[in-house]
């Protein structure tokens, strides 16, 4: 990790909050102060471990000190296991769609396995429908709606170059009053 021999580390953090001795975040802490190399840290999290005396909460507000103490676009997570999530303990799903993944995300870059800046899309918009040329070096197109809450990810588009599709379409989306297209590289650095 302190080498940059790795692209993202996910370390087991199954610890809750409290108490603050061994705790989720004075791990987490820890970890992030051993990545001079700036990779990311997308700690483990234990949905499977919901229950009475840890609650789903619990995870939302690990999610929220990851997205803290994280470099501004480098947060991650994994949870474990799958099977807490499907049965939807302590009503987990609802607590992740409605809290900290109400939103679209892109995979954070990792400009250290390619940090060459992408061309931006261009686009045309006909009766609803957005006809979009991503630019050669575009893995991903990401389409961005302004509504009234704000800036949010719309639709991330995988882009495949290849002689049958140089286009891609999508509809709108609902309520958007601006969009705005990036181009993504495979090593998910941004257009302008």
């Amino acid at each position: 990790l302190a080498r940059g021999w790795c692209d993202y580390l996910a370390p087991q953090l199954y610890w809750s909050i409290q108490p603050s001795d061994q705790s989720f975040e004075t791990l987490l802490h820890w970890w992030h102060q051993q990545n001079r190399a700036g990779r990311h840290i997308w700690p483990g999290m234990a949905i499977d471990r919901i229950g009475p005396k840890r609650p789903a909460r619990e995870i939302v507000n690990q999610i929220g000190l990851t997205r803290t103490m994280a470099p501004r676009g480098r947060a991650g997570a994994c949870h474990w296991a799958l099977k807490g999530l499907r049965q939807n303990r302590g009503r987990i799903q609802d607590a992740l769609l409605t809290g900290p993944y109400a939103s679209r995300a892109a995979v954070p870059a990792t400009p250290w396995l390619g940090a060459a800046v992408p061309e931006p899309p261009s686009a045309i918009c006909q009766g609803g429908i957005l006809r979009i040329t991503p630019s050669s070096e575009s893995a991903w197109v990401a389409v961005q709606a302004w509504d009234e809450q704000g800036w949010r990810l719309a639709e991330l588009m995988r882009h495949e170059p290849d002689e049958s599709c140089a286009t891609l379409e999508t509809r709108v989306p609902d309520n958007a009053r601006l969009i705005a297209l990036r181009s993504l590289s495979a090593s998910g650095v941004e257009s302008e």
